[in-house]
């Protein structure tokens, strides 16, 4: 059988065997190691060396995580038509036909990202539909985090363009309200619906690749939602170009949100090779991940990815929908038995929004502001009148 390289624990027990190690004093007068101490020093060496070799695999698997999704895109392009075979999903029988396709066009959706996707556009039937809205719906329900990362899709129905649509004739929801500017469009049905998921506890964060507030006009608490591309309400996240950097705290936030993840629902985004695709990346890869045994390493369930355009992973996601927004999400409210209101509500001004105080309207703040300015005053005041005193 042959041996594998030996650890330090081994290499030290065998190092204690040597007649020379510890058995006499040296000539300066160093006692002898003590055999405690001696197994002190292997244990204590046995913990760092898994803390380093731990440390390494980790480094390794995020830097598989961060560069998977490049080289698979380098090998498969997706310049072409879908797989068939893969339009469905992992998690789904391969008895389901695939979609048809509904409206061909040969622009790309996101050519001037370096995308090879054309725009064209694909539908399922009403019957395979219902079949995924239910699996969408188990997985839903079996999920302890599950976050909804949203593209431009998402809003295109309350009158906001969007970059990939780009066929004539497009099945795509549109609204045929004309907007005077788009911070007057009013949440969707989608929006509505996944605030529903979320006072359900069915969604537990949301990464919004949007700037318009749409979710937030829908009722879906602030302190959830990463603006992780800037927001047009937030003074404090201006909208990040696409040649700048995101802001730090929100990145962190994702990353943190990435790990705990057990199911990611991208609706309405091509997945064009943005840094916070990795909301979809990594729960994909996370999900295939197998010990020695071949048993899965978590209990990441995956991405399901909503879309009526063929996205960069769509051979990864474990469910695959192709339909359009507003009846898909009406299929899914019905299939979990949630009732929404597609009213816009009031924003709450108790722990979602931050609220701007009137200053000066508050008594105790006033004087105390009074009190600290007298206070900065009189000490900046001292010096000027003790000086001519004192030549005095």
């Amino acid at each position: 059988m042959k041996k594998g390289r030996p650890t330090t624990s081994d290499r030290l027990t065998e190092l204690c065997k040597d007649e020379s190690f510890g058995g006499n004093s040296d000539d300066d007068g160093e006692k002898p190691k003590d055999s405690n101490e001696v197994k002190d020093m292997i244990a204590d060496l046995d913990a760092k060396w898994k803390q380093l070799d731990d440390m390494m695999n980790q480094c390794t698997r995020n830097m598989v995580r961060n560069f998977a999704p490049v080289f698979r895109r380098l090998a498969n392009p997706k310049d072409g038509p879908p797989d068939p075979a893969k339009m469905n999903g992992r998690l789904a029988p391969a008895s389901w036909p695939p979609p048809k396709l509904a409206v061909e066009c040969s622009k790309l959706n996101r050519g001037e990202l370096g995308g090879k996707i054309t725009a064209s556009e694909y539908l399922d039937s009403d019957e395979v539909l219902d079949k995924k809205m239910d699996l969408i719906a188990k997985l839903i329900r079996k999920s302890k985090h599950t976050c909804a990362y949203c593209g431009a899709g998402l809003s295109r129905g309350a009158g906001i363009s969007d970059y990939a649509t780009k066929a004539e004739g497009s099945v795509a929801s549109s609204s045929t309200k004309d907007l005077g500017h788009p911070t007057e469009a009013l949440p969707t049905a989608g929006h509505h619906i996944l605030t529903a998921l979320q006072k359900a506890g069915f969604i537990h964060s949301f990464v919004q690749q949007n700037h318009d507030g749409l979710p937030q006009k829908a009722g879906f608490p602030q302190r959830l939602i990463n603006e992780i591309h800037g927001g047009w309400y937030d003074p404090s996240n201006t909208v990040v170009p696409m040649s700048g950097q995101l802001r730090k705290d929100l990145a962190d936030w994702m990353v943190d949100v990435e790990e705990k993840t057990e199911l990611t629902l991208c609706l309405g985004t091509s997945l064009s090779g943005m840094t916070s695709d990795r909301l979809a990346t990594t729960p994909a890869m996370r999900s295939e991940e197998k010990d020695e045994n071949g048993k899965p390493c978590s209990s990441c369930i995956g991405t399901g990815i909503i879309n009526l355009q063929q996205a960069s992973e769509d051979d990864e996601a474990c469910v695959r929908v192709w339909s359009r927004i507003a009846k898909r999400n009406a299929m899914l409210a019905n299939k979990l038995g949630l009732e929404y209101n597609t009213n816009p509500v009031a924003w709450p001004k108790d722990t979602d929004v931050f609220e701007v105080t009137h200053f000066f309207l508050h008594p105790l703040l006033f004087w105390t502001s009074c009190l600290i300015c007298s206070w900065h005053t009189f000490f900046q005041i001292l010096p000027l009148l003790i000086g001519p005193m004192a030549v005095e």
